[in-house]
């Protein structure tokens, strides 16, 4: 008897996610997961989108077809009632699904982020069908939620058949924040068609990419560069992202550096980031906090030496200390040393092998095949 062929339906419903319009990089790691496991199975994409300009009843609904992937969106107002915008959240989330679900018939396994677990663990449960839950939310990993919250997670990650994180510590976190369940490590991905190492030339330049959060330590990064440049008089410093954070740092590179040594691009594709990075002498990303660290990872994919901190969701992508430079996070003495040798090149990191390390870990093809498997784990 043959046996069928049929692919698994997998319906990701991220509670981040780019769009038409977005700013910066929120959700676009979990663009880069669907069309990572894309070859593999037929993925679908629920976005709910809440429009903070508009107020209910505006609903608009949205599908179109990204680079092979069916995608719907939902956009909606916030809720004219105060403090019940998350429970219309809920209310639309479910709405959402249902109508789907109607449209498409159902899934064979369901795939939810953080929040929308809440909603989708109970369809996908009364359904009698499987849901995994990726978790990237830091304010989790860090132990930082409301009570309520915490109850409806302990009950999400008890009914989970999986609950995918980036970090390879986050079930010891789990567990001492009462979390229980199946826990599986699931790095982020990246194209390693957009993300591979150039020529050996390098410019006197530094590159940070970020959202520009406090967790990144932006003004570390400007105070560091200040020290370095009274030493490396022609090196240059470049920015790459945008956030609310921004003006502040714009302010403070005004004041304490010239203007010729920092630029500011805003948010750039990732090709364009990609050509930034292969020009550069070395990456700089000093957080604090991270789930796993996606702009170190495509800048080490580059062949671009970085230095950065040992922290858990950071030693998760580098878990090798001949891999890159590590500081102490907040030590802007350490920091501004290990950047002058980046720019000098006085390191003995081999920038090809630690590539060849993020292509066969991260790349499309090791991480959607990863994310198959466990697929057809849970079915």
């Amino acid at each position: 008897m043959m046996r069928s062929t049929k692919r698994l339906s997998v319906w990701f419903v991220p509670q981040w996610y780019p769009h038409e319009g977005s700013i910066g990089v929120s959700g676009v790691f979990n663009r880069e997961l669907v069309k990572a496991v894309s070859p593999f199975v037929d993925v679908r994409v629920l976005y709910l989108l809440t429009d903070a300009t508009r107020r209910l009843p505006y609903v608009r609904w949205e599908h179109f077809i990204d680079e092979g992937v069916p995608t719907d969106i939902c956009r909606i107002g916030i809720s004219p009632v105060p403090k019940t915008s998350r429970l219309t959240w809920m209310w639309m989330l479910y709405r959402m699904i249902k109508k789907s679900l109607k449209e498409y018939g159902a899934p064979d396994v369901w795939h939810a982020q953080d929040d929308t677990s809440w909603v989708v663990g109970h369809v996908a449960t009364g359904m009698g069908r499987p849901f995994v839950v990726s978790q990237h939310w830091t304010k989790i990993l860090k132990g930082a939620l409301p009570w309520h919250e915490k109850a409806l997670y302990r009950l999400v990650f008890r009914r989970a058949a999986g609950i995918l994180t980036p970090d390879r510590e986050a079930e010891d976190r789990y567990r001492a924040y009462g979390l229980e369940g199946k826990i599986f490590w699931l790095p982020n991905a990246f194209d390693a068609k957009i993300f591979y190492p150039g020529e050996e030339y390098r410019e006197k330049i530094l590159v940070h990419v970020s959202g520009f959060s406090p967790q990144k330590r932006v003004g570390d990064i400007i105070r560091a560069f200040a020290m370095v440049r009274r030493r490396v008089g022609d090196a240059r410093l470049i920015f790459i992202g945008d956030g609310e954070e921004r003006a502040e740092y714009e302010r403070l590179a005004a004041a304490l550096l010239p203007e010729q040594s920092v630029v500011f691009t805003g948010f750039l594709s990732k090709p364009e980031i990609a050509r930034w990075l292969r020009r550069a002498r070395g990456f700089v990303y000093p957080s604090r906090f991270e789930t796993f660290g996606c702009a170190l990872m495509e800048a080490l994919a580059c062949g671009t030496p970085a230095v950065t901190t040992p922290i858990s969701g950071i030693r998760t992508v580098v878990p090798d200390d001949r891999d890159a430079l590590f500081v102490p996070v907040g030590d802007i003495e350490a920091l501004a040393e290990a950047m002058e040798r980046l720019l000098e090149g006085r390191h003995s990191i081999d920038t090809r092998k630690v590539a060849e390390k993020m292509r066969s870990s991260y790349s499309y093809e090791a991480v959607g095949r990863r994310l198959y498997e466990l697929y057809k784990q849970v079915v």
